[in-house]
């Protein structure tokens, strides 16, 4: 990486005159629960060529601006964000802070294809098994074993799409999962396609564990968990090999 720009890992809390370069490997929308339609914070996963991973958020005021700025998969010279503390009880890096956009902050799109597509930090599943703390933030990957049926819920007059999937790691412990909404209606596009006799590798980034039936599982962080379905990635590929 070039002199010029700040690494990830060497971020600290408020500066303003950053200028580093990323890619916004993730872009995820916080929409207004009473009004779908609006939306009231942009989070985008931002990656440099270290491997750093980043948490960036643009308030409502400013969605608008950035989402005509930035595309999910670019690489852009970011500059003039504002740097506070990662404080979320929900957070999505391991990074103690994160950036905030704010109106003179700036994407510039350069080429940069040494930057990774995507980082991933993996918790095996026999940690996750054994934790009794719920809603932490983790990324997962194993094979699907097990599949239900979409089934549809409702609570306080919503309605909501749901499926149980069931992932073994390759030590075989086995592991509950539940997605929802767009991501379980992704599992049954998926499956309604797929040839049963190949092995269907899922990666869930950003999910959240969850307790099911007395035992640790995880669940989908709704937008902001990216699922992957037998993606074209070296992660992938090594699971299937090993």
């Amino acid at each position: 990486m070039s002199a010029k720009y700040t690494p990830i890992s060497a971020v600290s809390g408020g500066r303003k005159n950053l200028k580093m370069c990323v890619r916004v490997a993730h872009i995820w929308l916080i929409r207004d629960k009473k009004v779908p339609t609006s939306i009231i914070f942009m989070n985008m996963l931002l990656v440099d060529e270290k491997g750093g991973c980043f948490h960036a958020t643009a308030r409502k005021d400013l969605v608008a601006k950035f989402r005509s700025m930035v595309q999910e998969g670019g690489t852009y010279q970011l500059e003039n964000a504002i740097v506070g503390f990662n404080e979320s009880p929900y957070k999505v890096t391991s990074h103690k802070h994160k950036l905030s956009m704010m109106h003179t902050s700036t994407f510039t799109k350069v080429h940069s294809p040494a930057i990774p597509m995507n980082v991933f930090e993996f918790k095996p599943f026999n940690g996750i098994l054994s934790s009794t703390v719920e809603e932490v933030s983790t990324d997962v990957i194993g094979h699907v074993i097990e599949r239900g049926d979409i089934r549809e819920t409702e609570k306080d007059g919503r309605k909501s799409r749901v499926i149980d999937l069931t992932l073994e790691d390759l030590e075989n412990n086995r592991l509950h999962c539940s997605l929802w909404g767009e991501h379980a209606d992704k599992i049954v596009t998926f499956f309604g396609n797929h040839d049963n006799d190949t092995p269907t590798i899922l990666i869930l980034q950003f999910c959240k564990t969850r307790m099911y039936l007395g035992v640790m599982g995880v669940a989908d962080a709704f937008n902001g968990t990216k699922l992957i379905l037998n993606g074209d990635l070296p992660d992938v590929v090594a699971y299937m090999t090993q």
